[in-house]
Parts: C-alpha cells; sequence; structure tokens
C-alpha cells in the first residue's frame, strides 16, 4: 500500500488538489492517505505569509504476523518535503 503526490502552488490550492488526490485513492493507500492528510494540511497551514509552495510526499504501509495465527502488526512511514519557492507577481 502506498502514495505519492507532489504538487505546487498556495497553501489553499494545494489542500484542494489534496483532497481531489485521495478521493481517487482506494483499498489501503486511501485508509494510509487519510491518516497523513490531517499532518499535511497542518504543515500547510504553518506557510502564514501565503507564498507558494512545491509539496512532495509519500506514504507506504505493511502489516505482518510475528507469529502463525499471532497478532497482526502494522508499520507505516510518511514522507514530507515543502519548498517555498516564492511568491507570484500578479
Amino acid at each position: 500500500m502506498s502514495w505519492s503526490s507532489t504538487l505546487m502552488g498556495k497553501p489553499e490550492a494545494i489542500k484542494r488538489k489534496l483532497a481531489e488526490f485521495g478521493a481517487g485513492l482506494s483499498g489501503g493507500s486511501k485508509e494510509e492517505f487519510e491518516a497523513a492528510q490531517p499532518a499535511l494540511e497542518t504543515i500547510l497551514d504553518l506557510n502564514v505569509n501565503n507564498g507558494v509552495l512545491k509539496l512532495e510526499a509519500s506514504g507506504s504501509a505493511g502489516s505482518w504476523a510475528d507469529v502463525k495465527d499471532g497478532p497482526v502488526e502494522r508499520h507505516s512511514t510518511c514522507q514530507v518535503h515543502v519548498t517555498q519557492i516564492g511568491f507570484l507577481v500578479e
């Protein structure tokens, strides 16, 4: 189960596209993305000057049982890179 998205724009526009991206996922990838989405939005909200950002985010998950018929362990990772590009001249 994995997902990956790269977006560039103002924070509110990126959040809208993240919602569209998540709606297009299914199964475990959708579950993993939905678990990470609130944190991604919080990171975008920290950009108080509303400049143009590049968001690169990806996540994956796996599960396994240590012993036959034992409890299932789940491991998830999420990597996020945010780069401030600058400002749009209008």
